[in-house]
């Protein structure tokens, strides 16, 4: 102080603020922000002016770059912040596909559980295991006449059913020329209700002009609405024997006597029993070689003949 007047500080100040430029680096913007403000002490009046106090505030000339540094270290914190909630995110997503793993393996295996036991429920399935010796080169020289010979036989097999299935195409074909040909000249009598072979209905659904196709209860069925719808047929001399009516097993007189093969010149004793044993045979085969599901076999539809012996 001079003359009762303040001292000029500037120097001061411009030497406390060469000396504090080197804490700059290693303080916060906060910090350095406050650092950049300073109070100084009160300073007293001269003698000849009033005793009051006064109070003097220098702020230093801050660097530009605290304002930016202050502004980054807000960014710093606020990305911080994010950072850490997304972390929390990632955490619960994370929680979330475990417990959805944990489910859906829980539901495999009830699933694996209740296919054993439908499997045991149905049974167990018998997997027959073939071993394929047609390869030549993982079969051993010893196994080479075993393999001739399962392949000679599987070739015979094949001739045989490519014989077998030419037969029946070849009997067919027969068959339907000959259906063709009896068309309009066929004269049927004896009642429809006799007729049991597939054969012999598709020759009379042929007659009327109907489908041939089905089983021996839709042919049937075809043929009696055709009758039913067209009773001219009645008057026809080649059908009117279809409409009539057979008598059941339990009149006396279809019954026939023990003695019937025998007056008859069937055979006698065992002979004529057996003669009669083939003959049905025969018949079931026929039916059993339509590759029908069921077969219609009533007693009505047997010879008289066949059915006390």
């Amino acid at each position: 102080m001079t003359d009762g007047r303040p001292t000029d500080i500037s120097s001061d100040d411009d030497s406390s603020d060469n000396d504090d430029s080197s804490f700059m680096d290693i303080l916060s913007p906060n910090q350095m922000l406050q650092k950049s403000i300073t109070y100084y002490p009160e300073v007293p009046c001269t003698p000849l002016g009033p005793q009051t106090r006064q109070r003097t505030k220098v702020q230093s000339l801050a660097p530009k770059f605290l304002n930016n540094s202050s502004r980054f270290w807000k960014e710093n914190t606020e990305l911080r912040r994010k950072l850490i909630m997304k972390d929390n995110e990632l955490k619960i997503t994370k929680a979330g596909l475990n417990a959805a793993e944990a489910h859906c393996t829980l539901g495999l295996l009830e699933n694996q559980a209740l296919r054993m036991e439908l499997d045991r429920l149905r049974g167990k399935r018998k997997t027959k295991r073939v071993v394929n010796t047609e390869g030549r080169v993982l079969t051993a020289p010893e196994l080479h006449q075993e393999w001739e010979e399962k392949t000679a036989e599987k070739r015979a097999k094949e001739q045989a059913e490519m014989e077998k299935q030419k037969a029946k195409e070849d009997a067919q074909a027969a068959r339907e020329i000959e259906r063709a040909q009896m068309i309009t000249s066929r004269v049927f009598t004896v009642p429809l209700s006799r007729f049991s072979r597939k054969e012999d209905l598709k020759d009379i659904a042929a007659c009327f002009g109907l489908l041939q196709n089905g089983r021996n209860l839709e042919l049937t069925a075809r043929i009696k609405a055709h009758m039913q719808a067209t009773p001219s047929l009645r008057e026809n001399p080649r059908f009117k024997a279809l409409f009539g009516k057979q008598k059941g097993p339990n009149v006396a007189e279809n019954i026939p006597s023990p003695f019937h093969h025998f007056r008859n010149g069937e055979g006698s004793g065992s002979e004529g029993r057996s003669m009669k044993m083939e003959q049905m045979q025969e018949q079931m085969q026929e039916l059993e070689s339509e590759g029908e599901d069921s077969v219609n076999f009533d007693l009505e539809n047997i010879d008289p003949s066949l059915r006390y012996m």
